[in-house]
């Protein structure tokens, strides 16, 4: 009989340090902000089907995973006050560094993204000669893009960057050709 009270108090016990558990995971959600991201190209064009990734306290939390809907839009639930950045993971759009939202609360983001491309840059010397080893820096509107060494050959490939303008600086003449991948079957708007 003595047994039979202690296994009904220690179940007892348990239920109820159970329960005490479930109103701290209810406040946590309630503290939850919805941020609704639209993903746009260059000319503000929405983009459906697009992966997004959101982190927050400097990555060591997250991350919330969306795809952008038809219409451009993806929901992407956060902590009310946190330093949000969003990544999008993408093989034909790209944005060279996350889009940061600080003191997140329930807002509408438009974050604009470019065509995927690569960068293929030579490095020669004032004879014309290719220059191993050149440090070749690309910028874009003033922001870091990459930072590489040419090979024998001097040239570097860089990964995949927004397409656009660049400003890339080395040592010597330098030529670039951007090179976009070839374009998906299927047309995304």
């Amino acid at each position: 009989m003595t047994s039979v009270r202690l296994s009904v108090g220690l179940c007892i016990v348990l239920v109820v340090g159970a329960l005490a558990a479930v109103p701290t995971a209810v406040t946590a959600q309630e503290n939850q902000v919805t941020l609704t991201v639209t993903v746009v190209d260059q000319n503000g064009d929405t983009l459906g089907d697009v992966p997004i990734s959101a982190t927050w306290s400097d990555g060591a939390d997250g991350p919330a995973n969306e795809t952008t809907a038809a219409n451009g839009r993806a929901f992407v639930d956060v902590p009310e006050g946190a330093n949000v950045s969003i990544s999008i993971e993408d093989d034909e759009y790209i944005r060279n560094s996350p889009y940061e939202v600080e003191d997140a609360s329930t807002q509408d983001i438009n974050v604009t993204v470019s065509q995927s491309a690569t960068a293929t840059i030579n490095v020669n010397n004032t004879e014309g000669n290719p220059v191993e080893n050149a440090r070749v820096f690309l910028r874009r509107s003033g922001d870091f893009v990459t930072n590489q060494r040419t090979d024998a050959d001097g040239t570097v490939t860089t990964p995949a960057v927004e397409e656009a303008t660049t400003r890339s600086t080395s040592v010597g003449r330098a030529t670039s050709t951007l090179k976009r991948p070839r374009p998906s079957p299927v047309t995304r708007r």
